[in-house]
C-alpha cells in the first residue's frame, strides 16, 4: 500500500512540473504569464517554490496524522460498518488483574499460630520483591550536614544530605528538641507535592500545605524527626529531570519499581536515625499523609523493627487493588503499583502485617468513600487473633485530604 502511495506522489510531482513549464513557455499559454522569457522564468521559479512549499507541507501533516493511513484503513477494513455487539471480552484486563486471589490466601483468624505463619510468609515474599531480603540488618549511612539553624527557640534544625543505597544523595531536614537524650523518634514521609513544589519544605514547615508542618510539629512535641525527599519531588524532581513519573519508568527499566526505590530510601533514612545518639533506637514510629501514609504502612509492613505506624490520608478499602479504566481524567501513577500487586496482596493485607504492632489510620470525613466499619473489623480482626485489638485504630476526622496532627502525637504518646 505505501508503494502505491509513492508512485501516485511522484507522477503527481512530474504531472505539476510539466504544468508549470507548459504555463511559461508553452505557445498556447503565453496570454496566461505576458512578458518576456526573464518575467515567466521567474514566475517558473516562484510556482517550483510554491509546489515545494505545498509538498511540504503535505509530508509534515501526513507524518504527523498519517491521514492516508487512516483513510486507506477504514476503506479496507470498514471500521463504520462493524456491529458493536460482536466485540466480547476484556480488553482492559479488568477482570483478569481481579480474577485470581493471592498466592499466599489469608488463614482465617481463629488460630494465632497460623496467621503469624500467614505474615512471616507474606513479608518474606514481598521484601524479596522489594529486594530487601535482609532489612533488619543495619546499614551504615553516611551523611553530611549542609545547614544548621533554631526553630521555636528550643528546636535544632539541620538540614542534611544522606547518601542512599545506589550512593545518590537525599536531602533531609533533621529536627531535635532540646530534651534529655535519648528521645524516641519519627519518620516523617511527605506526600504527593506539584513538580514545582519541595515535599520536606512542607512537612518541615517552611510552607503551609496539606501537610501542616508535620515534622515540625512533632518536634515540638517532643520526639525527634527526619523527614526526606521522596526521588522525583522537590530537590529530587523536575530541577534534576527526575519528575517521580520519569523515577518510576526507569526503576521498572531495571527490573524494580517506584516504591522498592523508595522502601529502600527509607530504610537508610531508618538507619540513619537509629544510629543517632539522641534517638531511642528501639522506639522509632512512621508517619505520612497522602502517598506518605501509604509508604509508611508499607515500609511498617516489611520492617518489624518501626514500633508503631500512623498512615493518614490512606487506607480503608478492601479487595484487590482497584484496576485503572480509561476516562477524561489523568491515569494512576504507576509509583502506587507493586509488580503482580493482587497475586501479592490485597489492601487489606498490607495493614494486617503491622500486627500485633500499634497502628493508627486517619482520614478526613471529606476524604473517605470506603467502608470504615468493614476495613477495621477486617484489620481488627487480625489484631484481635494477636491479643492486640486496643493497638490498631482508624479515625474519621473532620476535614479533607490532609494530615491530622492531634491523633499523630497522642498515639506516639501512648506507644512510642
Amino acid at each position: 500500500m505505501g508503494w502505491i502511495i509513492l508512485v501516485s506522489g511522484v507522477i503527481s510531482i512530474l504531472a505539476l512540473e510539466a504544468a508549470l513549464v507548459l504555463l511559461c513557455f508553452g505557445r498556447r499559454q503565453l496570454a496566461w504569464v505576458p512578458g518576456n522569457g526573464r518575467r515567466r522564468l521567474w514566475t517558473l521559479l516562484a510556482g517550483h517554490v510554491l509546489l515545494v512549499s505545498l509538498l511540504a507541507f503535505g509530508a509534515y501533516v501526513e507524518m504527523r496524522w498519517n491521514l492516508s493511513g487512516r483513510v486507506l484503513a477504514l476503506d479496507t477494513y470498514h471500521i463504520a460498518e462493524l456491529e458493536p455487539d460482536i466485540l466480547q471480552g476484556d480488553p482492559g484486563l479488568l477482570e483478569w488483574s481481579h480474577q485470581d486471589p493471592p498466592l499466599l490466601p489469608r488463614p482465617g483468624f481463629s488460630s494465632s499460630d497460623d496467621f503469624r505463619a500467614w505474615q512471616s510468609a507474606l513479608r518474606t515474599s514481598l521484601l524479596g520483591l522489594f529486594d530487601l531480603p535482609a532489612i533488619a540488618a543495619p546499614v551504615e549511612v553516611r551523611s553530611r550536614i549542609l545547614k544548621t539553624d533554631r526553630v521555636d527557640g528550643n528546636i535544632k534544625r539541620i538540614l542534611l544530605a544522606f547518601k542512599a543505597f545506589d550512593e545518590t544523595e537525599i536531602p533531609a531536614f533533621l529536627f531535635i528538641p532540646d530534651a534529655a537524650a535519648p528521645n524516641p523518634a519519627v519518620l516523617v514521609l511527605h506526600g504527593h507535592v506539584p513538580t514545582w513544589e519541595v515535599g520536606i519544605a512542607q512537612t518541615a514547615g517552611f510552607f503551609d500545605s496539606y501537610q501542616h508542618s508535620a515534622a515540625l510539629e512533632l518536634a515540638k512535641a517532643g520526639f525527634v524527626t527526619l523527614t526526606f525527599e521522596f526521588r522525583g519531588f522537590g530537590y529530587l524532581g523536575s530541577r534534576t529531570a527526575a519528575e517521580h513519573r520519569v523515577v518510576a519508568h526507569n526503576a521498572l527499566l531495571g527490573g524494580s519499581f517506584y516504591k522498592a526505590i523508595v522502601a529502600k530510601d527509607i530504610r537508610y533514612a531508618f538507619d540513619l536515625l537509629r544510629s543517632m545518639p539522641e534517638v531511642n533506637p528501639e522506639s522509632i514510629g512512621i508517619t505520612g499523609v497522602s502517598y506518605g501514609g501509604e509508604m509508611a504502612a508499607t515500609y511498617g509492613a516489611l520492617d518489624e523493627r518501626v514500633k508503631a505506624v500512623v498512615f493518614q490520608g490512606y487506607g480503608g478499602a478492601l479487595g484487590p487493588y482497584p484496576a485503572a479504566r480509561g476516562t477524561d481524567k489523568d491515569q494512576p501513577h504507576g509509583c502506587h503499583l507493586i509488580p503482580g500487586h493482587n497475586k501479592y496482596l490485597w489492601q487489606e493485607d498490607l495493614f494486617l502485617l503491622a500486627a500485633p504492632r500499634p497502628l493508627l489510620g486517619v482520614r478526613g470525613d471529606q476524604d473517605f468513600h470506603g467502608d470504615r466499619q468493614a476495613f477495621t473489623e477486617a484489620v481488627g480482626s487480625g489484631y484481635r487473633a494477636l491479643d492486640a485489638a486496643d493497638r490498631f485504630q482508624f479515625e474519621m476526622e473532620p476535614g479533607g485530604h490532609e494530615f491530622f496532627l492531634q491523633p499523630a502525637i497522642e498515639f506516639f504518646r501512648n506507644h512510642l
